[in-house]
């Protein structure tokens, strides 16, 4: 009896190169995944931020004050100072500043869900906002692409966020954001994975964790440089030449409103995502501004529109505690307060904060 052959060729027979490919292909889908699964663990989203993990995972007790940001509220709100003047007035005092240079407002938003699952908020939540149509709000997810690790800090779950956050942006456009913010995953879950910096955050225990009153991420002062005091120099030779001698801050011309621009969709929706947070944990939001060395203000109609929109104002100091912004004494630079600017920028928020009515 003879054997059909052509069914016999027709038969699909994997050789060992195809055998070899199909098992590392596996194998890599598998170890794509599982760095993928790791990296949204909270050792490995706060690999390049271990101040803000033991604020939020090593250190016990609600907090009584959050301030969230870049690095200018980094500088410019005293964990300490703010944390003395609650206590004063009868309100919790553990305050925490988890600010830092290089985040976006899907990653602020983040660190403050972490902090309300962790410890819970019993106060104020003190969050910047950028009135201007800068830089630092158009690149989302990623904002200030210094560092891949600073792409990781969200959870996957903000994907979805991400997509609503940019609704009059092209389809396309907010996919080559997800896909970036994938990318950018990735390879911050390999390189974290082999440079031992998740190892240094610990899982702890609620009776092994830190009961620290403040945590503060701006560790030391810097110290004030030759380039920074030259900085200093040349944004104040610049304003007098366009304003005259011995200008003031209210000199300088306010920004028309920028609220509305595309570019502002981003952080307006995480802000409205934080105070919605807020009021279903019964605290207060306190969106603030910065002040620059003799940068223009946000206007009245900014203030406005913030307000209508919002909610709550948007707080920024009034011509007369704006007036002492003028003072290179307060400033390490253009852009950050000193101490001596962080110790009065930081009096002046806790008065509006204690002085507020409690619903």
């Amino acid at each position: 009896m003879s054997t059909d052959s052509s069914s016999s060729h027709g038969r699909y027979r994997p050789t060992r190169t195809n055998i070899v490919f199909g098992v590392f292909g596996l194998f890599s889908v598998v170890l794509v995944a599982l760095l993928l699964w790791w990296s949204d663990t909270a050792p490995a989203r706060y690999a390049v931020m271990p101040c803000q993990y033991n604020a939020i995972f090593e250190t016990a007790g609600p907090v009584g004050a959050v301030a969230l940001g870049s690095s200018r509220v980094q500088h410019a709100v005293s964990s300490p100072i703010l944390s003395a003047e609650l206590a004063a007035a009868g309100h919790p005092d553990n305050v925490i500043n988890l600010a830092r240079g290089g985040r976006g407002p899907e990653q602020l938003y983040q660190m403050l869900l972490d902090v309300d699952r962790q410890r819970g908020l019993q106060g104020p939540i003190i969050v910047e906002y950028s009135p201007q149509d800068t830089a630092f709000w158009r690149n989302t997810p990623l904002y200030y692409q210094y560092y891949p690790g600073f792409g990781a800090n969200a959870e996957f779950s903000s994907l979805t966020e991400n997509w609503r956050a940019k609704p009059r942006e092209p389809a396309y456009s907010r996919l080559r954001d997800l896909f970036g913010l994938l990318e950018y995953r990735l390879d911050a879950a390999i390189e974290n994975s082999t440079n031992g910096k998740a190892s240094r955050n610990r899982v702890l225990a609620t009776a092994e964790r830190n009961h620290d009153t403040t945590v503060s991420c701006l560790t030391r002062q810097r110290a004030q440089t030759a380039g920074h005091r030259n900085q200093l120099r040349r944004v104040y030779a610049k304003t007098v030449r366009a304003y005259g001698i011995d200008p003031t801050p209210g000199d300088v011309p306010s920004v028309p409103s920028q609220l509305l621009v595309i570019n502002q969709d981003a952080q307006n929706h995480y802000l409205a995502l934080i105070i919605s947070l807020a009021k279903r944990r019964g605290v207060p939001v306190y969106p603030i501004v910065v002040p620059g060395f003799f940068e223009p203000a946000p206007s009245p109609a900014t203030f406005a529109e913030f307000k209508a929109r919002f909610g709550i104002p948007l707080l920024y100091p009034d011509s007369q505690e704006l007036a002492a912004y003028g003072d290179t004494t307060r400033f390490l630079d253009a852009f950050h307060l000193n101490q001596a600017g962080s110790e009065a920028y930081t009096d002046w928020l806790a008065s509006i904060i204690v002085q507020a009515p409690t619903s």
